[in-house]
């Protein structure tokens, strides 16, 4: 005969019951096992027609939660009042009573072991098959039977940051507590530090990734004998704050023309001024002097030759990852002697990048001709640049705010079409390998400009991608100088132009309020800001108010205000923004009535929103200038330390509505620390003859 799997309760039918079976007053299950099993031949699947108002499966209506058998090897579960299918039994397995029972003979009561931490399985009254039963509330099933636990059996849990302890198999307690061989203890499982730094976005990470960003095709006027800056290698400095030492591995995609591994430094061929350009198979590591970074300690490590030269697609992105949780920069150069076209960018590392970004550029300039039409100087230009890091493909949309100088034979456009130019607010979609990088290249202007009138470049242009991307933003090398000093009848020297470059922060990770802190004066300039907007009908305030920002409204995701000014300033905005800080030219530093360049030159900072401060950084500056100077922003009256001095009371100047100070604090070069017990702001940047880099020194990149 065909048994139900449950018992008659209510009127209803028999087939269900709420707590996966009923208890008999001996303890066993009150429920018989079926006379034909599974794979005895018997039928055991179909209901008998016999007329009875008593069903031997489970049918509805039924109550929430109740459970029985939809036939001899579905469970069922009551939902919406009817019963919808469960689980399938495996193997000679049979529902018994809303769960899957085991055939076989046993003593009526007993209990057989666990099924769950939850149930314990108990032998049916017939003696013919064992079945699920739930535990009494407050009671696991550990070492075979339902019993009161002081902790889940056989879990492990954190006792500290750094270690765990198990609970016993059967619930009484714990083992003796253990420590993790490596990284931390995070919901009781060991991670290596690595992966639990993935759960935190910051600039501190395990990889990141770098590009030679395009550099001046010029020599340094006073030494016509030296490399180009675009054939001086550019440079990864690490630094690790850890206490123990980091192991540093570096890929490439790209090999020497005749197919050879690229090597690091300025004969990355075999002879100077060779280019690590050719697509390579696969991506291998190069051959480092020395991988290891010691604990608190930073190592520069000098690349390939890998120069971007205008728009295209190439195989030129460069990973580096880490064994320990790591800071990482580059420079391109790192030491600014002889090269007189540097900057410096904080990488972002992988788990903090985005899918949307908004560039930052500057205007080209196209090649200057003497009076007889030959070429005088040559054209620079301003950049955006896109690298896949992701598994697999990525596909990257980039809307342009100004024409781009189109490249079809490198992959620009991707369509099999030949324009000159890809056009503004035109829409271009490309699909990028993992280390590939995209450059685009802002078409120099060509038109007359009108009173009053800027020339065009590529900040604003959107960027969107459907896997995390690094974009730097930049130019190749430019002038930055106060527009009213430019006249040829003014005696403030405009010189000289620098390499420009930053890597951007994803929009997801944008602010709505910023401090923007004055570089340390270096004689009598001004400073340069842009301010981009995230999002649509974005009004910016600043205290104080400050010409060309101050309650302007950006209409639209990607407009953007310029100012300059010589005063600091916070500026606050109704929707997310981003700040860029620039340095002008060593010219607009000298008095007026003058005649010797000032120091330093131009560069880009990204200033980060001041709800992505941070309690520490630990920074590195980089060599061969002739001051580094770092500006701290600070809450008033908070305490911060520098290489664990306080930094005096009397160094910080109050800005804004005086809620907040800054201080002008020059350091060495080589690695130093800030801490404090509160968030606080900071910039890095030097400055050395006709030469300077800039970059923040830290940031959090909650999105």
């Amino acid at each position: 005969m065909i048994l139900s799997c449950g018992s008659e309760r209510d009127g209803k039918s028999g087939a269900g019951t709420s707590d996966g079976g009923s208890d008999a007053s001996d303890g066993t299950l009150d429920t018989a096992a079926p006379d034909a099993t599974p794979g005895t031949g018997a039928e055991t699947d179909t209901p008998p027609d016999n007329g009875d108002v008593t069903s031997p499966w489970a049918t509805g209506p039924c109550d929430a939660g109740e459970t029985g058998c939809l036939d001899q090897e579905t469970t069922a579960i009551c939902a919406n009042g009817t019963f919808q299918s469960g689980t399938t039994c495996s193997g000679d397995d049979f529902c018994l009573a809303g769960a899957c029972a085991t055939a076989l003979d046993c003593q009526a009561g007993t209990v057989t072991g666990c099924s769950s931490l939850t149930d314990e399985i108990v032998c049916t009254a017939d003696g013919k098959a064992a079945a699920p039963r739930p535990c009494p509330a407050e009671q696991l099933c550990a070492a075979g039977a339902c019993r009161a636990v002081v902790c889940t059996p056989d879990a492990a849990s954190c006792t500290g940051f750094t270690t765990f302890h198990v609970c016993k198999s059967d619930g009484s307690g714990f083992e003796d507590e253990q420590a993790c061989e490596t990284g931390t203890c995070t919901g009781g499982t060991c991670l290596n530090q690595c992966e639990t730094q993935i759960k935190f976005t910051s600039h501190i990470g395990c990889e990141y990734w770098s590009v030679d960003l395009d550099n001046d095709t010029t020599h340094n006027p006073a030494l016509p004998f030296q490399l180009t800056p675009e054939m001086f290698p550019h440079s990864v400095v690490i630094t690790n704050p850890n206490d123990g030492p980091a192991k540093v591995t570096v890929s490439i995609a790209a090999t020497c023309e005749n197919g050879e591994s690229c090597e690091v430094g300025a004969s990355t061929c075999g002879a100077s001024e060779t280019i690590c350009s050719a697509d390579g198979p696969a991506p291998y590591d190069l051959v480092l002097m020395d991988a290891e970074v010691p604990a608190g300690d930073s190592r520069e490590f000098e690349m390939p030759v890998m120069s971007l030269r205008g728009t295209g697609i190439w195989r030129r992105a460069i990973r580096i990852r880490s064994s320990l949780p790591v800071v990482a920069y580059q420079f391109n150069p790192f030491d600014s002697e002889n090269a007189a076209s540097n900057d410096g960018s904080l990488l972002l590392p992988l788990n903090a990048l985005g899918k949307r970004y908004f560039a930052v550029s500057l205007p080209s300039r196209g090649e200057i001709k003497d009076l007889f039409g030959n070429p005088w100087f040559p054209g620079n230009y301003g950049f955006l640049t896109v690298v896949a890091a992701a598994n697999g493909t990525t596909t990257v949309t980039v809307t342009p705010t100004a024409d781009v100088m189109a490249n079809p034979a490198a992959g620009v456009p991707q369509d099999g079409s030949t324009p000159a130019l890809l056009l503004a607010g035109t829409p271009y979609t490309f699909t990028l390998a993992q280390f590939d990088v995209l450059n685009l290249e802002h078409n120099p202007n060509t038109k007359p400009l009108g009173f009053g009138e800027r020339p065009l470049d590529l900040t604003g242009s959107l960027i969107v991608a459907d896997k995390p991307v690094a974009v730097f933003g930049g130019h190749q090398v430019a002038g930055i100088s106060d527009d009213i000093k430019v006249q040829f009848t003014d005696e403030w020297d405009t010189c000289c132009t620098e390499h420009l470059e930053e890597q951007l922060m994803p929009v997801e990770a944008w602010g709505t309020a910023a401090l923007a802190a004055k570089s340390r004066p270096r004689g009598y300039e001004i400073d340069q800001w842009y301010v981009v907007a995230g999002e649509d009908n974005v009004t910016v305030s600043t205290t104080p108010a400050i010409e060309g920002l101050d309650g302007n409204v950006l209409a639209k995701a990607g407009d953007w205000l310029r100012a300059q000014t010589d005063e600091s300033f916070m500026v606050s905005a109704t929707g997310k923004i981003q700040v860029v800080q620039w340095l002008v030219s060593s010219g607009q530093t000298q008095p007026k009535t003058g005649s010797t360049p000032g120091t330093g030159d131009p560069s880009m900072m990204i200033v980060p929103p001041s709800s992505q401060y941070r309690k520490d950084y630990v920074i590195r500056t980089a060599g061969g200038y002739s001051e580094n100077w770092t500006t701290v922003i600070r809450k008033k009256g908070v305490e911060v330390f520098l290489d664990g001095s306080p930094i005096p009371d009397g160094n910080f100047d109050a800005f804004g509505d005086a809620t907040w100070e800054i201080a002008y604090q020059k350091v060495d070069t080589g690695t130093h620390r800030f801490d404090a017990d509160e968030p606080f702001g900071l910039m890095v940047y030097g400055y050395g003859t006709v030469t300077a880099y800039g970059y923040p020194g830290g940031m959090n990149l909650a999105q």
